[in-house]
């Protein structure tokens, strides 16, 4: 699990692939998967600027 991170850190597209997962696991539509993952990279844009 601890390398599973690791590799997130380099490559974000594998977090981003395991939060469309979990969200799908839980019973999310892809339009609200897609709204809440735009709402995180606003946040963080945010947080960079």
């Amino acid at each position: 699990m601890g390398n599973d991170r690791i590799n997130e850190i380099f490559d974000p597209e594998i977090a981003i692939n395991r939060a469309i997962d979990y969200y799908r696991s839980r019973g999310y539509d892809d339009k609200w998967i897609e709204a809440r993952l735009k709402g995180i990279l606003e946040e963080n844009k945010k947080l960079d600027s």
